[in-house]
């Protein structure tokens, strides 16, 4: 194990914004904790991590369309609370993920949660099953929208359903 690596760095950081920039005696208990926890992570971690796989400029577009995707999903939520008759549909769709990626999968899950209007209630194998507020609304337009937005950032996704 190198002595500074990545993850040592992050739960180093993790450990000095935790016990406080001003206790440097915590360093005593933190030091062993972030080496022990660093050179176990690689031992505990289901999934490989790939590194230099991140396509910067994915990333800043992921970023960029989730924002604004984000805003505008948040302005239908507020609208639809805030209307008279409250024109929701609420039901389950189904979405065939295409992510080949298990840890891209969690991810788009997750993601999906955080849009407005969306729930991610399930993730078996390729199969996301979201609670969304309206049907008729392109739901699975933005997701799959969602899923190619977090591929670019991999390049992790079949081309046909799964």
């Amino acid at each position: 194990m190198k002595i500074l690596n990545p993850s040592t760095i992050v739960l180093g950081g993790v450990w000095w914004v935790l016990a406080g920039a001003a206790e440097p005696a915590s360093w005593v208990i933190g030091l062993p904790a972030v080496y022990a926890a660093s050179a176990l992570r690689g031992q505990l971690n289901p999934f490989p991590v790939r590194s230099g796989s991140v396509s910067p400029a994915g990333v800043a577009r992921f970023l960029y369309f989730f924002l604004k995707l984000s805003v505008a999903s948040g302005v239908d939520v507020l609208r639809r609370a805030f209307h008279p008759r409250m024109p929701m549909r609420p039901g389950l769709v189904t979405y065939a993920v295409r992510l080949t990626s298990p840890v891209d999968r969690i991810v788009f899950s997750s993601i999906v949660t955080l849009l407005p209007g969306t729930l991610s209630v399930g993730l078996e194998d390729r199969r996301l099953t979201v609670h969304v507020l309206d049907l008729k609304a392109p739901a699975l337009q933005e997701i799959q929208f969602i899923e190619e937005l977090i591929a670019g950032m991999h390049g992790s996704i079949t081309r046909k359903d799964p």
